[in-house]
């Protein structure tokens, strides 16, 4: 093998590597502050993410000048430094993020896709995430404590729901809500509570709260879910 043909397989090889080498994702972990460009103006945006006790990502936005505050972010997708996700909004449906984070995981940049329209955005990371913890709740009777599977009827259009809520040693109550249609994005209940028959919890992550009553044989919580100043019907029948 000639020179100039052993350098000519050597180059390949090297180009091929770079092509197949697969690119670093980057943990968009953190407290993200920025604007929306909406023609000539900016409106400031506000970002948290955080993983799960699952590993998965999750977070909320906060939009000040749209009384937009807290609400919750679901279905992340990450490959790299290309990252998309919406938000969870009952009544008037999704808005898809899609950025580019840079290389140093220090900005992120991308556009918000609202009602067709497209508004570009830009965020800087400006330290770890501020979601705040949980308003802790009391703790429940066995007949709450559990696995359940559940369905809000947002006027026809169904979601299914899995929860689980358990006491802890020191008296207090813990539990989570799981969408299932919903890339199994998880959020944390608080100030659950139980007064005989009728339970209460909220997700702040979502602006959601639920009140309900446990059947008399501990198979059924019926109750509505609240969400948005909207209510719907939500039924949880016991896991088997």
């Amino acid at each position: 093998m000639t020179a100039s043909l052993r350098l000519g397989c050597a180059l390949a090889a090297c180009l091929f590597a770079a092509r197949t080498v697969p690119a670093q994702t980057v943990d968009p972990s953190g407290h993200w502050e920025g604007a929306l460009k909406i023609k000539d103006a900016q409106m400031p945006l506000s970002i948290e993410l955080a993983r799960n006790s699952l590993g998965a990502i999750g977070g909320t936005v906060s939009i000040p000048n749209q009384d937009v505050k807290d609400i919750g972010l679901w279905n992340f997708a990450i490959d790299g430094q290309a990252i998309t996700f919406q938000i969870i909004l009952s009544a008037a449906g999704d808005n898809a993020f899609s950025g580019t984070i840079a290389a140093d995981g220090q900005s992120m940049a991308g556009t918000l896709v609202h009602d067709s329209y497209s508004i570009p955005f830009e965020l800087s990371r400006t330290g770890a995430s501020r979601i705040e913890p949980p308003i802790v709740g009391t703790a429940v009777t066995k007949a709450v404590e559990g696995s359940w599977n559940g369905s809000v009827d947002r006027n026809g259009k169904v979601s299914r729901v899995a929860m689980t809520i358990a006491n802890r040693p020191e008296g207090t109550a813990t539990g989570r809500l799981v969408s299932l249609d919903r890339g199994n994005a998880e959020f944390v209940l608080s100030a659950i509570a139980q007064q005989d028959a009728a339970v209460t919890f909220e997700v702040g992550s979502v602006g959601g709260s639920f009140r309900g009553t446990i059947s008399a044989d501990h198979s059924e919580l019926v109750g509505m879910w609240k969400e948005n100043g909207l209510s719907f019907p939500l039924t949880f029948k016991r896991a088997q």
